[in-house]
């Protein structure tokens, strides 16, 4: 399981639920709840629209050695697709999923985090309408 919520054919009513996701180890049976709780945003496609981000922290903050998760949710027709980037100076770097870091769609997670990963990070919602993009710390 790559810890991914489908919900085939959702219908208004979906998008008037909360969500969250909870992790179970087998070891000891010991859980963690996702924090926030997610929300389905549900509108009934008639053209095509432009992604928006919706429901971002831009202000992170974790200690060291912990997991960071950068959430970014965009609402769009078609649904959009995801990238990430780091800010370097005047460059933006693409990020790709690693042993340290994984892209997952709308989430960014940096495990064991470290000072060197203080940085601003872009995430950008696009599909064929166009894009939207957001700055986190």
């Amino acid at each position: 399981m790559d810890g991914s919520l489908v919900i085939e054919k959702a219908d208004l009513l979906d998008g008037k639920k909360k969500y969250r996701c909870i992790c179970r180890d087998e070891m000891d049976n010991e859980s963690v709840s996702s924090i926030p709780w997610g929300q389905l945003i549900v509108t009934e496609p008639t053209t095509l629209l432009v992604p928006r981000i919706r429901n971002t922290v831009r202000e992170h903050h974790f200690k060291v050695g912990e997991t960071a998760e950068l959430f970014c949710l965009a609402q769009g027709y078609p649904m959009p697709s995801y990238n990430w980037y780091r800010q370097e100076g005047t460059r933006l770097q693409q990020l790709s999923s690693n042993r340290r870091m994984q892209v997952l769609k709308s989430t960014l997670q940096i495990h064991k985090a470290s000072k060197m990963d203080t940085a601003t990070y872009i995430c950008v919602a696009n599909n064929s309408a166009g894009e939207d993009r957001t700055h986190l710390q």
